[in-house]
């Protein structure tokens, strides 16, 4: 399911897929957002359609607004085309 959401004051198209264990935010994206990310001690290795990426960048706390509620999510930075934020199955903790 997508749909478009608040994240820092911009709208953001934003799929929630269930099967993801992870949530991540392209690049492009975050910077327009102006969301600063930091570096993860390890790197994170992803599984795609098209084989594996390797992301050692996050973005901590990003507030997501779905209605009028905030959730402060953390999210892996990929180069993503065709969205903004891919929402995963651990998000909501």
């Amino acid at each position: 399911m997508t749909g478009t959401f608040s994240i820092n004051h911009r709208p953001a198209v934003i799929l929630f897929d269930s099967g993801a264990s992870h949530s991540f935010i392209s690049a492009k994206f975050g910077a327009r957002a102006g969301l600063g990310f930091c570096h993860t001690k390890g790197s994170y290795m992803i599984s795609t359609l098209g084989g594996k990426i390797a992301s050692n960048q996050i973005v901590r706390g990003v507030p997501l607004k779905l209605g009028c509620k905030i959730f402060p999510t953390d999210l892996i930075l990929l180069t993503l085309e065709g969205m903004d934020v891919i929402l995963g199955m651990e998000w909501t903790n």
